[in-house]
C-alpha cells in the first residue's frame, strides 16, 4: 500500500536551531531514508521550501505569494511509502517525529503510478 507522510515543523522552532542540530537533524533522516530505501518502503520524498517562497494558485483569482497555510505550522517535508500496511507506515510515521517535526500526517496514496 502506497502512503505520503507529510511532516510539518514550527518556524519559531527552526529558526533557533544550531549548525549542530541541522547536522544531526539531517544525520537522523538520511538514516532512516536509507534505511528504508533499502527496505524497499521509500519511494521518494524531499524537504520543501519556506513559505515566504511559495506562489499559491486559487481556482478563478489571481496567484498569491505565499502558501495557502497560514497557521503555526507548515509543511516542510514529505516523503512517499510504499508499505505493507497502514500499522506501518503509521511506525515510520512516529519515527519521525522529534522537537522540530512536532506533527506528522500518514495519508493512503490512491491512484498513484511509478
Amino acid at each position: 500500500m502506497r502512503f505520503v507522510a507529510l511532516m510539518y515543523t514550527e518556524p519559531a522552532r527552526t529558526a533557533v536551531m544550531t549548525a549542530d542540530e541541522h547536522a544531526e537533524i539531517a544525520r537522523k533522516f538520511g538514516e532512516m531514508g536509507e534505511e528504508l530505501v533499502a527496505s524497499g518502503e521509500l519511494r521518494n520524498g524531499c524537504g520543501m521550501d519556506y513559505p515566504a517562497k511559495t506562489t499559491t494558485l486559487r481556482l478563478g483569482r489571481e496567484p498569491t505569494e505565499g502558501s495557502f497555510h497560514t497557521g503555526d505550522t507548515l509543511l516542510s517535508a514529505y516523503w512517499v511509502l510504499d508499505c505493507a500496511d497502514r500499522e506501518r507506515a503509521l511506525a515510520i510515521g512516529e519515527r519521525m517525529l522529534d522537537w522540530h517535526v512536532t506533527a506528522v500526517e500518514i495519508r493512503a496514496v490512491h491512484d498513484s503510478v511509478d
